[in-house]
């Protein structure tokens, strides 16, 4: 049986893999993790009024998460999911975003995920 481990589990999206997955008959513990879990403020750039939460869940958060998997799941996958917010405005065109768009994040929120997008880069040539 395939096991799974999510992140961000009460979020919308958490809870959707989280109903698929589990009529899919995966356990949640892992062989594969997927990283929802972000802190997300109503008004994305309500996050420079108060930077420090955003920062502490989304960038170190990941990095503890990183950390932990490299010790105890040896290798599980890891999806790391993102917002949109990474890529500013894009051009009605360039829709669908493919993942080599460039990222041009503007809010604090937004540059937390490219942050994470650089560490798991780094991460993945070391694990």
């Amino acid at each position: 049986m395939k096991k799974a481990l999510i992140t961000g589990i009460t979020g919308q999206d958490g809870s959707y893999l989280t109903e698929f997955l589990l009529s899919k008959c995966y356990e949640v513990q892992p062989d594969i993790i997927f990283h929802f879990a972000s802190y997300v403020c109503q008004l994305v750039f309500s996050s420079f009024k108060n930077p420090l939460p955003v920062f502490q869940t989304n960038i170190i958060g990941t990095a503890n998460l990183l950390e932990a998997i490299k010790k105890i799941v040896l290798g599980a996958k890891i999806l790391i999911f993102g917002s949109g917010e990474e890529y500013s405005n894009v051009p009605q065109d360039k829709m669908l975003i493919k993942e080599d768009y460039p990222l041009n994040p503007v809010y604090n929120y937004a540059m937390d995920f490219d942050f994470s997008v650089q560490q798991i880069s780094m991460e993945n040539s070391n694990m």
